[in-house]
């Protein structure tokens, strides 16, 4: 179903970013969500979900879940909370479902090879083109992550991240489809070793813990600054026509 979840609250649901003296992005999760309101949208085209991403982006008190709940709108609440809000769900897995629409999540950690760093979307989308049979005529819709949207004196602040939404025809095989694409990953210039705890971990030029979880949260509205010279970017929406992805080709 192409469907998924906007949520809003009185109180600002998106990152927190400062500058260090060194020059420096620093971002601080937002507070944790308590409360909140959440309607199901049907965004059946790129278009439509562009267009809620460009209403949403300039909102610090908007959200979004990548999955959706089978209900038109309901309170999105903590655990806690639940015990006086019996109509409420929490975000949980079980509550939500997988969305035919699935995000990819371009990051940069911090071993992340220098081959892999790419300066434009475009570039992205194109090495995400090789890796994915399909991606490349599938339909998209792409926006900058809060890291790309910060300014310093009107410039921007840092490298840049994006998040590129992409219909699929199944969404009942994301999960499968996620491991797949991890595995096929590591056999080609795109995949590597993210240091990660203590450990390492298999990673690539998407995030692969962003990709088929339904129920995480997705930050999409504006950033609150903290810091001389920082402002924030309108979200630059780009809306790419196409069919649905065949993730079963991997």
């Amino acid at each position: 179903m192409l469907r998924i979840t906007l949520v809003c609250s009185r109180y600002a649901l998106n990152k927190r970013v400062s500058r260090k003296p060194c020059g420096t992005l620093e971002k601080h999760p937002p507070l944790p969500l308590a409360d909140g309101k959440a309607a199901t949208l049907e965004v059946p085209t790129p278009a439509a979900f562009g267009a809620v991403l460009r209403d949403a982006g300039t909102d610090p008190n908007a959200i979004l879940i990548g999955g959706y709940a089978d209900r038109p709108s309901f309170r999105l609440v903590s655990q806690k909370k639940l015990a006086t809000a019996p109509d409420g769900l929490t975000r949980t897995k079980d509550n939500f479902t997988q969305s035919s629409w699935v995000l990819f999540d371009y990051d940069r950690p911090a071993n992340m090879p220098a081959h892999l760093q790419y300066t434009t979307a475009g570039e992205w989308l194109a090495a995400m083109g090789r890796l994915i049979p399909g991606f490349s005529a599938a339909g998209k819709v792409v926006s900058p992550s809060t890291s790309g949207r910060i300014l310093f004196d009107g410039k921007p602040a840092g490298p840049a991240g994006w998040h590129c939404w992409v219909q699929v025809q199944d969404p009942a095989d994301v999960g499968r489809f996620r491991k797949a694409l991890l595995e096929r990953a590591q056999g080609t210039p795109y995949g590597f070793l993210r240091r990660w705890g203590g450990g390492k971990r298999k990673w690539s030029i998407f995030d692969p813990t962003a990709l088929g979880s339904a129920e995480r949260v997705i930050f999409i509205g504006a950033p609150e600054v903290h810091g001389k010279g920082l402002t924030v970017a309108r979200p630059d929406i780009q809306v790419i026509d196409g069919g649905a992805l065949d993730t079963r080709r991997v």
